[in-house]
């Protein structure tokens, strides 16, 4: 597999795999939002569902973003190609282990502030309707229910950038569709019987999905047996390094949008934060393809 790409065709198959993978889950991701309308319209019930969804998304898309595409995958690769497999899996189990624990330290300390940064981050959610009580503590609920999430993406994007940098482009192009697929299944399904937490049990399918379907590519691979941290290796220190600007950049990226979308949303009025939801997904589309 190291030598794919090397081949003839190698890098017209890998565009193809990856632009299928990019279009299908753009297209899932539209139908996914046209089910959510469907099924909740613009309610205020839903309002409390993308309030609470922000905060684990925020913790996967700072920590997930700034480890692969510029820190983890390059030097991953090189390891691979310069120098040894086993130095290569070691560094992936340093880092996937790093990852996980960040990630759950964080997601435990949300559980615990969850009562206070969900009304930092929404301070006019229900508000104008007489419901502020009743909604903020739905989306605290919501969010610590969809704090599972996050561990189960943080896991699973680091198996996407391994897959990646030894060539292998499929379970990670189906990945993002069964994530999506799993929330779909929470909209339309799920949400009959348990309303809004049948979408928010649908996200947590789906993140699973997105875990499970990409297993196949690593289940004989050596990183099984090298789950652990060590400070002192230098191509986890290089990783680290690189992943530090990357994650200034994308918090204030990630703030940008939380606070667009629901900060200022949620002062706007009932259904406000679900329209710039609704709006931000579909302008981000065609920059997105």
């Amino acid at each position: 597999m190291i030598n794919f790409l090397r081949q003839p065709n190698g890098l017209v198959i890998a565009s193809a795999i990856v632009s299928f993978g990019f279009l299908g889950s753009r297209i899932l991701g539209v139908i996914r939002t046209s089910a959510i309308a469907d099924t909740f319209g613009m309610s205020p019930e839903l309002d409390a569902y993308w309030v609470a969804f922000r905060i684990p998304d925020l913790i996967f898309q700072v920590l997930a973003g700034a480890t692969l595409g510029s820190a983890f995958i390059p030097v991953f690769t090189r390891l691979t190609r310069r120098e040894s497999d086993e130095k290569a899996w070691d560094l992936a189990g340093n880092i996937v282990s790093t990852v996980l624990i960040i990630t759950i330290i964080l997601c435990l300390l949300m559980l615990l502030i969850a009562p206070w940064i969900v009304p930092l981050f929404s301070p006019g959610l229900g508000e104008d309707i007489g419901r502020e009580k009743e909604l903020t503590d739905k989306a605290i609920y919501l969010t610590r229910i969809m704090l599972l999430s996050p561990l189960l993406l943080a896991v699973s994007g680091m198996i996407t950038g391994i897959l990646n940098a030894r060539q292998q482009f499929f379970l990670p192009a189906l990945a993002p569709m069964f994530y999506n697929l799993g929330i779909i299944f929470g909209a339309l399904v799920l949400a009959k019987h348990w309303g809004i937490e049948g979408l928010t049990f649908g996200v947590l399918i789906g993140s699973a999905l997105h875990l499970v379907i990409q297993i196949p590519g690593i289940i004989h691979t050596k990183i099984w047996s090298r789950f652990r941290i060590n400070f002192r290796d230098k191509a986890a220190t290089e990783v680290r390094r690189l992943m530090a600007p990357r994650v200034i950049g994308l918090i204030a990226g990630q703030l940008n949008f939380v606070v667009t979308t629901t900060f200022f949303a949620s002062k706007v009025g009932s259904s406000a934060i679900s329209s710039m939801t609704y709006a931000w997904l579909i302008a981000g589309l065609p920059v997105a393809l």
